[in-house]
């Protein structure tokens, strides 16, 4: 499922390198519902981890922060570098990038560097107070978290009205896209035949919905609103929600073997996401100096992408990471 979601988010990206005209499909931004797929996932996922890891905040904290920060922080340091050099760096926008949350944002969101590092910062908060939470409650944070998460998002958004972002930031609507896949988890072994035939179809109405809200492919305005927030995660987190549901429930049967290149691409999916940036630079100056169409510079974003991303991960990624979980005595627990 990572792969999809990693598929999507391309998708949503090829029509920065190209133009097709009037094309719906090119034009089209729902294929950013993959950055929900990827929350949702991130909810069930960690929630496997930490129970797998007995519940330790610390360690458990530690060992996510090895996992994201160093290697967004290497690929992000070439565009501060240029940024800088050429007189473009916003220090908001740096400061974004090196604490993840928005500690001096004021009215709205400032766009780290790495601009496609908004979903990180979701991620890194999730990984926080999560880690919070295990700390205070141990095994009792899993059942905990979803509500907590939902409670807090409701009081901030109906009740807060200052014009500092950063309480907006911690408990926007978006949150609860990983509640979803926490709770996901926690109704994990319900999942079976009777959940198929009752998820299927609604799977197909709510991907059909998103493709007709795809205004809320957007983030920033979503970011800055609390309607618009709350309808992204009620449309776009209830499909992505949805269809990890149906994949659980037919992993669950054993109904499918996935083939080796999708469990590849997954778990390449992090170098994949953050390496399309450098994908969409190359493919748009390609395009720009060789005059050449759509027909050239979309496959190249794409072998860009997917091959470098592999090949990325493979190289820099995971070794990076493990250097420096040695380095922090951690051990990843499974599923990290």
């Amino acid at each position: 499922m990572r792969a999809f979601a990693a598929i999507l988010v391309m998708w949503a990206h090829i029509k920065y390198v190209a133009s097709f005209g009037p094309n719906p499909f090119i034009a089209s931004v729902a294929g950013s519902a993959g950055v929900d797929i990827f929350f949702v996932i991130s909810g069930f996922i960690i929630s496997m981890s930490a129970e797998r890891a007995g519940f330790e905040g610390r360690a458990f904290l530690v060992t996510r922060l090895c996992r994201i920060v160093p290697f967004y922080w290497l690929m992000t340091a070439p565009f501060i570098l240029f940024d800088a050099l050429s007189h473009r760096l916003y220090w908001r926008s740096l400061l974004n990038s090196v604490t993840f949350i928005p500690l001096m944002d004021f009215n709205k969101f400032n766009n780290p560097v790495l601009s496609f590092g908004w979903s990180l910062s979701f991620e890194f908060w999730f990984y926080t107070l999560f880690a919070v939470l295990m700390a205070m409650l141990g095994a009792r944070a899993l059942p905990f978290m979803a509500p907590v998460m939902a409670i807090l998002c409701g009081i901030v958004w109906f009740s807060y009205r200052g014009t500092w972002f950063t309480p907006r930031f911690l408990f926007h609507p978006l949150t609860l896209e990983f509640a979803g896949g926490i709770v996901l988890y926690q109704l994990r072994k319900l999942c079976g035949v009777k959940t198929i035939a009752i998820v299927a179809p609604l799977v197909l109405v709510s991907g059909l919905m998103v493709l007709k809200t795809q205004s809320l492919g957007w983030h920033e305005p979503i970011l800055a609103s609390a309607y618009l927030g709350f309808k992204r995660a009620w449309i776009w987190g209830g499909f992505s929600t949805l269809l990890i549901t149906l994949t659980v429930s037919v992993d669950n049967l054993q109904l499918i073997s996935w083939p080796r290149w999708a469990v590849s691409m997954g778990n390449s999916s992090y170098s994949i996401y953050l390496i399309q940036m450098y994908a969409l630079y190359t493919s748009a100056g390609v395009r720009m100096l060789s005059n050449t169409g759509p027909w050239i510079s979309v496959p190249l974003f794409v072998t860009f992408t997917i091959v470098g991303g592999h090949y990325l991960s493979k190289q820099v990624e995971m070794p990076l990471t493990r250097w420096v979980r040695l380095r922090a005595q951690v051990k990843p627990s499974a599923g990290t």
